[in-house]
């Protein structure tokens, strides 16, 4: 269990730092500052936003509930689940 909780912390520390990014280039579009990377980075910097907030999210989930013993077949649903929310947004994002 140290691994998932390693993991869980790695994955909340970069949607924190993601999510404070796309503050700041919000900020940045909507004051007209920094030219077209702000527009850029919140047109490509979605996925990893996603990504990340979902290893959080679902980690958070999994280390709740199975605060005693872990649990396989919770594991596996829920990275099905998180993998097909994913999956679709990467699909929905990656189409034209």
């Amino acid at each position: 269990m140290p691994v998932f909780a390693f993991i869980h912390a790695v994955a909340a520390v970069c949607f924190y730092i993601l999510a404070g990014s796309f503050f700041a280039a919000f900020l940045l579009l909507r004051n007209e500052i920094g030219g077209e990377w702000p527009m850029w980075w919140l047109q490509h910097g979605d996925l990893p936003l996603l990504l990340a907030g979902l290893l959080a999210g679902g980690l958070s989930i999994y280390r709740s509930v199975t605060a005693d013993r872990p649990s396989r077949v919770l594991a596996i649903s829920l990275f099905v689940v998180l993998g097909a929310v994913f999956l679709a947004v990467a699909l929905l994002n990656l189409l034209p």
